[in-house]
């Protein structure tokens, strides 16, 4: 759970979204054991789930740099799952879960059939968009690797 990846988002700023876009946002691969201890302390809930988000900015107080505005925690043990049964690389699997990831710090949810669908079609475009750029997948699965998490 110590391991991280300090990214700077490439996609420019998230609607509704006053971080400047070059401010770290703080990524972690987690094993399915970790993201269940994760998502039980953040949610309640002892099972594992693909994609954990959280906001770390105070209402009220300006964020301050170097410090992460946000963590997204994934599960890539899930992503390995998923990817195998629904025949994708890994590697898309895991940029699906950070869009998602991504898609919740601006403000989008998920909870209604229609919330849902929106963010699922928008997921899905700014994923079509970022596996288009060369190079990344493997970027991701080097990072991975580095990380101490599993990799394709």
């Amino acid at each position: 759970m110590d391991q991280a990846i300090r990214l700077v988002p490439a996609l420019g700023p998230l609607p509704g979204n006053d971080v400047p876009p070059d401010a770290p946002l703080e990524v972690t691969f987690l094993t399915s054991t970790d993201m269940a201890v994760a998502h039980e302390r953040a949610m309640g809930d002892p099972t594992p789930t693909d994609v954990l988000t959280f906001d770390l900015r105070v209402p009220g107080d300006p964020w301050i740099a170097p410090t992460p505005w946000a963590e997204i925690l994934i599960d890539v043990d899930t992503a390995i799952d998923y990817a195998r049964d629904y025949d994708c690389s890994v590697a898309e699997e895991l940029f699906r879960y950070l869009v998602h990831g991504l898609l919740h710090l601006a403000g989008y949810d998920d909870q209604t059939a229609h919330e849902f669908k929106t963010m699922k079609e928008i997921q899905e475009t700014c994923l079509k968009e970022l596996l288009a750029i060369p190079g990344l997948s493997e970027d991701l699965s080097h990072a991975i690797f580095l990380s101490g998490g599993s990799h394709e």
